[in-house]
C-alpha cells in the first residue's frame, strides 16, 4: 500500500523520474526524464558521463503516434516498457517477448485509446494504466496472474474488463474512478480483491437477499462486493459465493444474522467492522458459519493479547488481518484451510513457530510480515509441494531466517537465502 501511494504521487505530480540501470556491476546509468524523439525513434537520452559505454537506451520504433516494435533490451537485460506521459501514444500492442509491465509503465497517456498485451505478460504494475482517461479497449491475456493497485485507476473511458482466468489477485485501488465501467467479468481463479477496487464504477451489481455481486454469467455471485445498505438485519449469502470483499458489510450496524455457506473460501479486511453480529466461539476466537459448520470462518481474535489459539478443526478460511499484532507464540493451521490471506500474522512479533497444512495452496501478501521471532514452518507435505504453493513476494517480508520442515525434508531460508 505505501509503494502504491508513493507511485501514485509521482504519478500526479508529474515528478522528476530518473532512470537508473546497473551496467557491468561498476556504476548506474541515469536517464533523462523527458522524452527524446523523432521521425522514428522514442527513448530517454543517457545524462550521465558513462554515454559512451550505453548501447541501448530502451528506445522503441515511433510512428505517429503509435509504437511498433518491441523494445529493445536495457543495459539490466530486462525488457520494459516505459512510456510514462506519452502525450501523443495512441494505441500499442505488447509483443510476446513481453513478461511484465511496469510500474507507471504508460500512466497518464491520455490520447491511448487501445492496448493489446502479449501472452507472455504474467503481471501488471502499480499505476501502469493510471490516468489513461482515453482507453475504451484493452485486452488481458490468460498469462497474467496479477493486476497492480491503482493499474486502471482513473481510466475513465473503460466501459467493460473481462479479468482472465489465470489472476488471482485485483490489487487495491485497480479500478477506481473507472467512472464508465458498468461490466466486469471476474473468474473463478480470483482469490483476493483488493480494498476499493471498483470504487466509484457505476456497475452493474447482480442481487441476492440483502447483497451486491459481480461474477460471470456461469456464476454471478462468485463475489460478494457490499451490502444493499447499513440498515440491513440479516443476510443469507448465495450458495455459489467464493469470496467476501474487503468492507463488505463495514458500518452495517443493525446485521446481528448472517448465513456463510461452505463455498466460500476468503474473506477480505474488516468485512464484518462494527456489526453486531451473533458469533460463534471457540478458545480465543469468534467464528461464523452455517448451520451444518458453526465455525467455518475464524473472522477475528477475543484481543490483539492472546498468545494461543487453537482453531477449531473445521475451520476452513481465516480472515485477512485476523491475527495481525497479537502475542501468539504459536499456532496450528487446521488442514481444510486453502489459503493464508493478507496480512493474516503480520506483525506477530513474537510468533515463532507455524504449522500449516498441505491444503494450502496460497499464501498471501504479507501474510508473515515482520514475524521477527519465526524460526520453524512445519509443513505437512513435500518439499515439491511446498514449492508449489503460490506464495507472494512479500508473504515473509522482514522475519528473519526460518526453516520449513517437510515431510522429506528441511528448506532452510536465511537473510541471504530465498530458497523458501
Amino acid at each position: 500500500m505505501k509503494k502504491f501511494f508513493s507511485v501514485l504521487l509521482t504519478v500526479l505530480t508529474a515528478a522528476v523520474l530518473a532512470f537508473s540501470l546497473t551496467a557491468c556491476e561498476k556504476h548506474t546509468h541515469d536517464y533523462a526524464a523527458v522524452w527524446s524523439k523523432d521521425a522514428t525513434y522514442h527513448w530517454h537520452a543517457a545524462t550521465c558521463e558513462h554515454t559512451d559505454e550505453v548501447s541501448e537506451k530502451a528506445a522503441h520504433a515511433w510512428n505517429a503516434g503509435v509504437i511498433t516494435t518491441e523494445p529493445t533490451e536495457t543495459t539490466t537485460g530486462v525488457k520494459t516498457y516505459t512510456c510514462t506521459g506519452c502525450t501523443s501514444l495512441t494505441s500499442i500492442t505488447i509483443p510476446d517477448s513481453v513478461t511484465s509491465i511496469g510500474d507507471s509503465a504508460f500512466s497518464n497517456c491520455p490520447a491511448l485509446t487501445n492496448v493489446t498485451i502479449g501472452n507472455s505478460v504474467t503481471s501488471i504494475g502499480i499505476c501502469a494504466f493510471i490516468g489513461c482517461s482515453a482507453l475504451t479497449n484493452i485486452t488481458i491475456p490468460d498469462s497474467v496472474t496479477s493486476i497492480g493497485e491503482g493499474a486502471f485507476s482513473h481510466c475513465s473511458s473503460l466501459t467493460s474488463i473481462n479479468i482472465p482466468y489465470g489472476v488471482t489477485n485485483i490489487a487495491d485501488y485497480a479500478f477506481e474512478n473507472c467512472t464508465s465501467l458498468t461490466s466486469i467479468y471476474i473468474p473463478d481463479s480470483v482469490t483476493n480483491i483488493g480494498n476499493y477496487a471498483f470504487k466509484n464504477c457505476p456497475l452493474n451489481y447482480n442481487e441476492y437477499d440483502n447483497a451486491y455481486y459481480l461474477g460471470k454469467k456461469s456464476n454471478p455471485y462468485l463475489v460478494l462486493v457490499k451490502a444493499k445498505n447499513a440498515d440491513i438485519a440479516s443476510c443469507s449469502i448465495n450458495d455459489n459465493t467464493q469470496f467476501i470483499h474487503s468492507y463488505a458489510f463495514r458500518n452495517c450496524t443493525s446485521l446481528t444474522s448472517i448465513t456463510i455457506p461452505d463455498s466460500v473460501t476468503s474473506i477480505g479486511n474488516h468485512a464484518f467492522e462494527k456489526c453486531p453480529l451473533t458469533y460463534n466461539e471457540y478458545d480465543n476466537a469468534y467464528y461464523l458459519g452455517n448451520e451444518s459448520n458453526p465455525y467455518l470462518a475464524l473472522v477475528k481474535v477475543k484481543t490483539k493479547f492472546i498468545t494461543s489459539c487453537s482453531i477449531n478443526k473445521n475451520t476452513k478460511i481465516i480472515g485477512m488481518y485476523v491475527f495481525s499484532t497479537c502475542s501468539l507464540t504459536s499456532v496450528a493451521i487446521p488442514t481444510g484451510v486453502s489459503s493464508i490471506g493478507e496480512s493474516t500474522f503480520s506483525n506477530c512479533s513474537s510468533l515463532a513457530s507455524v504449522t500449516i497444512p498441505e491444503s494450502v495452496t496460497s499464501i498471501g501478501e504479507n501474510a508473515f510480515l515482520y514475524c521477527i521471532s519465526l524460526t520453524s514452518i512445519t509443513y505437512n507435505g513435500t518439499m515439491e509441494q511446498w514449492d508449489a504453493v503460490a506464495k507472494h513476494d512479500s508473504w515473509d517480508a522482514n522475519t528473519g531466517d526460518y526453516t520449513v520442515h517437510c515431510t522429506d525434508g528441511d528448506i532452510t531460508k536465511t537473510k541471504l537465502s530465498t530458497d523458501a
